[in-house]
């Protein structure tokens, strides 16, 4: 065992081995996130060219557009640009696409008459035509995206993509991290690389928005994400931004002197953040996120608040509506994709439908709604398989394309829907021969399978704090999932002498305890163990048990964490 390794508990010590972090240099760098070992800005081959040209344009009074997709990673990558920007004296004007995702054609002639210098955020890669009717107007184009490049890239004046990168850290990036190394190197250029207190103040204030992009694009949680991610959380809790701060506190998360969690990100602030792009509103959360105006800021906050309860409705609509569309479209147990095309839909949750049905059936889910004269779509698979070569495969019937291995978008001529749906179904049944479709991978917060076995007697407070050491948790560094063995015996909690089955209980072995529930949507078997009522407060069941679970929470009301349980059975079997 090595020297940094030592000084954690055995069982965690354990989960970093099984995750190949095993070196003390590893062990150190996995615990202690540092942003000196960002990789520099200048890796990108044409960094250099676009900060030249965004420094002529300040230099000579020339407004700046920028443009973002709509999502948030798309906006916090454009916050970071514009608050950068404006602080080194340009004149910026900013906009996002209302209708649908990526370049929209209306927004950007409308930005190209009045600046022609124009960064892409999280879009551009798969824009051929309206990237060459950019070029048509002497705009020069710089793009700073993250989505997989073609063998014919779009004309632009300047790349800042990972797929130009010399050298990859390993984790895929965001878009929004592609627009924080634009910005890095753009203050790099003022202040120089020894600087470290300005660049701070100046810079990485930003990590709190770009925590919020990587997570809202579900980046794994590994290398340069990792670090952006443990600062930008930390960030967060004592953020200096108006809108963000209001945010925060709406949401009651301030103050606090601890890091915010990746769940309480994903599940509070993000979706009411992705509410305006999703209905049209997309500039709400970019004002919301460059703002410096208290007012302003509750404004935006009120009218989010608003679209997220119409977006919440939309989306239990279009969830039941593209399943009756899949339903009525494809044979769920034979066809190896799902490919269905529905109408009157609200085009912007075809992804969120998309992995639904994927986790319900199990297999790759291509949703589309038609438009008229064209069907905007998305796509969503499975650990091991690559979307976008599928779709690359076909571009010829697309009008035009994006995305990831796992997540794509797509808009292609309604009528090439049928020919469309055709071959992929020949695809994905040659990618699935001899092989079948099996969900898996590091897709979610908690690990499928168990690393590590425990008994009570280590599961101190200790213990927990050690493992919080490995947050934040997230795709690419889940949660792990531990089997306690020895539980002598399982107590519910039972308040009030209620009537009701106990949805807490306590595992004791020795002179140890723990407190744990069942895990939130899997059945609760231990229901079915209510004593009588004389007995509530006894033993429900004497063990051996194998309880398998993980710790979620610290019980806020005495200081014990609560471990989720997700299975539990005989130790003698």
């Amino acid at each position: 065992m090595t020297l940094a390794a030592r000084s954690l508990p055995a069982s965690i010590a354990r989960v970093l081995d099984g995750r190949g972090i095993v070196t003390d240099e590893a062990i150190g760098s996995f615990l202690s996130p540092s942003l000196d070992r960002l990789v520099s800005p200048h890796a990108f081959s044409q960094m250099q060219m676009a900060v030249d040209r965004l420094l002529a344009a300040i230099k000579a009074d020339q407004p700046i557009a920028v443009y973002a997709d709509r999502d948030v990673d798309g906006l916090t990558g454009l916050t970071v640009l514009v608050r950068t920007l404006r602080t080194l004296g340009a004149t910026v004007i900013w906009g996002s696409p209302v209708r649908g995702r990526g370049v929209e054609r209306d927004v950007i002639e409308k930005l190209s008459a009045q600046s022609k210098v124009m960064v892409l955020v999280d879009c551009g890669t798969g824009e051929q035509a309206e990237l060459a009717w950019l070029a048509s107007q002497g705009v020069d184009v710089i793009i700073a995206d993250h989505h997989r490049l073609t063998a014919a890239r779009p004309p632009a004046f300047a790349w800042i993509h990972p797929g130009v990168l010399e050298t990859s850290e390993g984790a895929a990036p965001a878009g929004c991290v592609m627009a924080f190394k634009l910005a890095q190197a753009l203050w790099m250029s003022f202040l120089g690389a020894d600087d470290p207190a300005r660049m701070d103040y100046f810079l990485f204030s930003h990590l709190d928005v770009i925590a919020l992009g990587i997570l809202a694009d579900r980046m794994p949680l590994q290398g340069e994400n990792r670090v952006l991610v443990w600062h930008g959380l930390r960030r967060l809790a004592c953020s200096r931004k108006t809108g963000l701060a209001s945010l925060m506190r709406f949401f009651r998360l301030t103050p606090r002197s601890s890091p915010l969690t990746v769940r309480e990100a994903t599940w509070q602030l993000i979706p009411l953040l992705n509410a305006g792009g999703r209905l049209g509103r997309p500039d709400l959360t970019a004002d919301l996120l460059i703002t410096e105006d208290a007012d302003v800021a509750r404004g935006c906050i009120d009218q989010l608040l608003g679209l997220n309860q119409q977006r919440r409705a939309a989306q239990d609509v279009s969830l039941a509506s593209f399943e009756k569309a899949v339903l009525e479209q494809c044979s769920v147990e034979s066809d190896p994709v799902l490919v269905a095309l529905a109408e009157g839909l609200e085009p912007s949750v075809t992804g969120l439908a998309a992995q639904s049905l994927v986790r319900k059936y199990g297999r790759p889910t291509f949703l589309f709604v038609d438009q008229g004269e064209h069907a905007v779509g998305s796509g969503r698979g499975l650990a091991g398989f690559d979307l976008f070569s599928w779709i690359e495969t076909h571009q010829e019937v697309l009008v035009k394309f994006g995305g990831h291995e796992g997540a794509v978008g797509m808009t292609l001529r309604t009528v090439d829907f049928a020919a469309f749906r055709s071959r992929l179904m020949t695809t994905a049944g040659a990618a699935s021969t001899g092989n079948g479709w099996a969900l898996g991978g590091d897709s979610g917060e908690i690990s499928t399978d168990v690393e590590v076995a425990v008994t009570l007697d280590e599961l101190d407070e200790a213990w927990w704090r050690s493992l919080n050491r490995l947050a934040p948790f997230g795709k690419g560094n889940p949660m792990p999932l531990f089997q306690i063995d020895g539980v002598e015996s399982i107590v519910p909690v039972v308040r009030n002498r209620s009537k009701k089955p106990a949805d807490e209980f306590i595992l004791k072995s020795g002179g140890c305890e723990i407190r744990a529930r069942y895990e939130e949507g899997l059945p609760t078997p231990l229901q079915r163990w209510r004593p009588p009522e004389t007995q509530w407060r006894k033993t429900v069941g004497e063990g051996p048990w194998s309880v398998t679970g993980y710790p979620a929470a610290v019980n806020k009301t005495d200081g014990e964490f609560i471990w989720m349980i997700r299975k539990i059975g005989r130790a003698d079997g």
